[in-house]
């Protein structure tokens, strides 16, 4: 007999106020304003209803961000997956999750390549959010809260982990 396992809702926020304000002190003033207000919209859109996401993302609210993004010099690889991200589709498919999780990934790649651990964790939390059921980025999210020393919030996001891992069939993010 197959055993279903219950798999516990992704973890919220750490204990800053406000929610991910560590990104803010890792990043420089227009960027880490950008980059903390990004992953609080990608959690937004991930868990809102297609009702709410009309009144949540206006559309004069991508023209600012995008046109913000034009004229600042950033990183290439920060710069393609931001404008992924405040491009924000319509209400979450399959495809979108992916793609907007993607995105989140690579920013967290980025940010931990520079040592900045609070907005590495930020995207990768966004993204476990974008893509419920992927069980390696909860994996991923737990590795950056345990660095962060946030043990209680690792703990939680590794045990969704292995829980989703076996619902799925991914070892590896059961075993690592």
């Amino acid at each position: 007999m197959q055993r279903r396992w219950r798999v516990p809702p992704p973890p919220e926020w750490g204990f800053e106020a406000p929610d991910g304000a560590a990104v803010l002190d890792e990043n420089v003033a227009g960027l880490g304003v950008l980059l903390w207000d990004v992953t609080r919209d990608v959690v937004l859109w991930a868990t809102a209803s297609p009702r709410e996401l009309t009144e949540i993302f206006p559309p004069a609210q991508e023209r600012m961000r995008t046109a913000w993004l034009m004229t600042t010099m950033l990183d290439p690889k920060l710069e393609s997956a931001l404008l992924g991200l405040v491009r924000i589709p319509g209400p979450p498919s399959l495809a979108s999750r992916e793609r907007t999780s993607l995105a989140c990934h690579s920013i967290a790649q980025w940010a931990d390549e520079r040592g900045a651990v609070a907005t590495a964790y930020a995207f990768m939390h966004a993204a476990a959010f974008a893509c419920p059921g992927n069980a390696r980025l909860s994996y991923e999210a737990g590795r950056l809260a345990r660095r962060r020393a946030e043990y209680a919030r690792a703990e939680d996001w590794l045990k969704r982990a292995v829980l989703l891992g076996r619902q799925v069939g991914d070892w590896d993010s059961c075993i690592n």
